[in-house]
């Protein structure tokens, strides 16, 4: 099994979001230079400087997964698109597949027009299309699922669930397939953490260790969701529940796991 990590490094400083007005800051857009945060695995603000015409679009922090050599058309425009080769990097090896990026929404952002949203389109791989656009959680402004609300993790009958907290500094998978591979595996970026849980209740932790020691890669699978705070959700013999407070995951049948948060990782 995989980790597809798509969360990022949180963003320590609170940062205020002032959303321009309707038709006076679409019309003026054409006039103003406009940028865009194209490394979009990274709260904004952090890392993500703002760009004119990115050559590269980074997906996941560690970048297993990004977009390179994007070529745009109608930059300054209200929407506006580039076509570029997908990489995704896992196990030492590499695949390239077609892309295609559309960027909207400009908005007046630390005192310059951006774009807000993007739209990633894998024409050979569908499960991996994104539509995210800048929004709050918490103290932070980060790329989520567009629309009013994030389409949230379920309980689901099949061997693979994938999901992130609301602030998506904790990403979880849950994979049984009732064989030797099944496990859960979370990663927390900050502090930087990895756990994974064994049917047997066997919990394996990679914590306080320096900068990028504990990592997870960009697999093959459907996309993740968000798991509200006060949600659960299962796969298998497992189950994960998002709280406040962090996330539990643990063996149905036993109760043994581990607690992940802000804390670090403690067994359960």
């Amino acid at each position: 099994m995989t980790l597809t990590w798509r969360t990022a490094a949180p963003f320590a400083l609170a940062v205020f979001l002032a959303l321009s007005s309707g038709a006076a800051a679409r019309s003026s857009t054409s006039a103003a230079q406009i940028y865009f945060y194209a490394n979009v695995g990274n709260p904004i603000g952090q890392n993500n400087p703002p760009l004119v015409r990115p050559s590269r679009l980074i997906i996941f922090l560690d970048g297993s997964w990004v977009i390179e050599n994007l070529r745009w058309s109608g930059w300054g425009a209200s929407v506006t698109h580039a076509t570029g080769v997908g990489t995704v990097r896992r196990n030492g090896t590499s695949r390239s597949v077609a892309a295609q990026l559309t960027v909207s929404r400009p908005t007046l952002l630390f005192g310059r027009q951006v774009y807000s949203c993007f739209r990633l389109t894998i024409p050979s791989t569908p499960a991996a299309n994104l539509n995210d656009c800048i929004r709050r959680a918490g103290s932070l402004y980060i790329y989520g699922p567009a629309g009013t609300t994030a389409a949230p993790a379920t309980a689901s009958p099949k061997t693979d669930v994938r999901f992130h907290t609301p602030s998506r500094n904790i990403s979880c998978e849950l994979f049984d397939d009732k064989t030797s591979h099944a496990e859960v595996a979370c990663l927390m970026l900050s502090p930087q953490a990895v756990v994974r849980l064994s049917p047997s209740g066997r919990v394996t932790i990679c914590q306080h260790q320096p900068q990028n020691r504990c990592t997870g890669n960009f697999g093959e699978g459907g996309p993740f969701r968000q798991l509200a705070y006060g949600s659960s959700t299962k796969a298998g013999r497992f189950r994960c529940s998002s709280e406040t407070q962090g996330v539990t995951c643990v063996v149905i049948a036993t109760g043994r796991g581990f607690l992940i948060n802000r804390d670090g990782v403690t067994r359960v």
